[in-house]
């Protein structure tokens, strides 16, 4: 090689050395500069901001101020995240995030809340509220849009035993409220802990571990919990989510946890590890909520359209139980409320199959006062339909349970049954027995109405079942 190629060689290298710095300089810039433009135009009344390029690279994220519309024309904001608990985009009251792509590129060493390091953030992280006097600037955001989005993460934090944590594709939490998300794609990942998830918050000296500090807290007015509350989410695509599961640790496509009046509709999802759709009532429920929250608490809630290629562990898991209050109360905490929570939920219209050949559960709900399943069709579970501990005045219409491998549904628990359950024409089918059966076990009226297209089995502890005349019926 001769020394002039050589020169030359090196000139060309130096050259795409200068560029990838220009490059880097230009996207610190940007970054600088797009939230400079989001602030000023916020200060001067606000509008909409448009990206001018089909791909801007921004070093910790945006937040979309109030009264300010980013629109991303189509084009792709990358956020290349240090800071532990920042996003790609965190939103303000009365503003939007719309049209394009928003991907954050995790470093560092992000927070374990799954709204660290999500490709969008809606309310105050746990610990950001420092007391009722010093409120984060986040919470209680209201008014907010995120639409026409797809929405990218790959936080992945190490937790031991081969596990890592993910972030959200979208984390509301605390006292989020009068929101809107619509058309949004989620795209598959190895390492998301869910789609869409909703979460309470806290304010003060509030911690789930410490059930009686928090309620001096909480009576002598320095801590309490927020809500998420007057969401709607609707026409929403998730891929395949395969993070593993472990001790309930896999992947959600929604979750809802302490939230009210909240409308999910027409979602789609390929795969998730842990559950397709999630309720509960969260570690404290609304134990330490303010009254609006408390008056108001799991209320509200409807979910329909749910379309599920594979599931992993559930279908729908549903519970109205603050667990850690429960736990208290064991040893000796008196509560101001039940923690097994009354709520009104209404999920309709779902449809799912297994993932895992035979396990898991299309439908599962325990420790529940309430709710109605309508026009849910599950297909190869070892449950399809599991009333479980604790779940109480539950109406369950038109239930299909196909191919299950125990039961296709089953409403029984050893030692605290399930009480008053309505079943209403349900249709069992499969290829042996079992898959046809409704298990009627140790329970308190459970009744079968209207058409009953299974073989029911009444189990002894079984306490005033009702099954209409010409049923089949086996007695065990």
């Amino acid at each position: 090689m001769s020394r002039l190629f050589q020169f030359r060689a090196a000139c060309v290298l130096i050259g795409l050395f200068a560029c990838v710095l220009a490059l880097v300089a230009s996207s610190r810039l940007e970054a600088q500069d797009i939230q400079a433009d989001l602030d000023e135009l916020a200060r001067t009344g606000g509008g909409t901001y448009r990206l001018s390029v089909p791909r801007m690279t921004v070093a910790n994220g945006v937040v979309v101020p109030e009264g300010v519309t980013l629109d991303l024309a189509g084009g792709e904001l990358i956020a290349i995240l240090t800071d532990a608990n920042s996003a790609g985009a965190r939103m303000s009251s009365n503003s939007a995030v719309r049209n394009g792509t928003i991907r954050v590129v995790s470093r560092g060493s992000p927070g374990t809340q799954a709204g660290a390091h999500a490709a969008i953030l809606i309310g105050a992280l746990y610990g950001e509220n420092a007391s009722p006097d010093r409120l984060s600037a986040f919470e209680g955001v209201h008014d907010w849009v995120a639409s026409d989005l797809t929405l990218i993460s790959d936080k992945r934090v190490a937790v031991g035993g081969g596990l890592t944590l993910g972030a959200a594709a979208i984390q509301v939490v605390g006292g989020a409220h009068r929101g809107l998300i619509e058309r949004v794609t989620v795209p598959d990942s190895d390492v998301l802990q869910g789609g869409i998830l909703m979460d309470w918050g806290t304010v003060g000296a509030i911690s789930s571990a410490h059930v009686a500090d928090s309620a001096a807290a909480f009576r002598g007015g320095t801590g309490y919990t927020t809500h998420p509350y007057d969401i709607v989410v609707r026409d929403v695509i998730i891929g395949r989510l395969t993070r593993p599961s472990r001790n309930e640790t896999g992947s959600y496509g929604v979750r809802l946890s302490g939230t009210r009046d909240i409308r999910v509709e027409r979602v789609a999802i390929a795969e998730t590890t842990e559950a397709a759709f999630r309720h509960t009532a969260g570690d404290l429920g609304f134990e330490f909520a303010k009254p609006a929250d408390r008056g108001r608490a799991l209320r509200g809630i409807v979910i329909s359209g749910l379309t599920v290629e594979k599931a992993g562990a559930y279908l729908v898991r549903s519970d109205s139980y603050a667990d850690n209050v429960g736990r208290a109360i064991i040893a000796g905490y008196r509560p101001a409320i039940s923690p097994i929570g009354t709520t009104d939920i209404r999920i309709s219209d779902v449809r799912g199959r297994s993932t895992r050949g035979g396990s898991g559960f299309g439908v599962r709900v325990d420790h529940q006062r309430g709710g109605e399943f309508v026009d849910i069709s599950v297909h190869g579970f070892e449950r399809g339909v599991f009333i479980d501990e604790q779940a109480y005045d539950l109406r369950l219409v038109r239930l299909v349970a196909s191919e299950s491998a125990i039961a296709a549904i089953s409403v029984e628990h050893p030692s605290r049954p399930p009480a008053r359950i309505s079943i209403v024409d349900p249709r069992t089918m499969g290829s042996h027995a079992r898959a046809r059966e409704v298990i009627v076990g140790r329970s308190d009226d459970v009744s079968l109405t209207g058409t009953v297209s299974a073989v029911v089995r009444v189990v002894a502890g079984a306490r005033r079942p009702k099954v209409p005349v010409g049923v089949a019926i086996r007695r065990d």
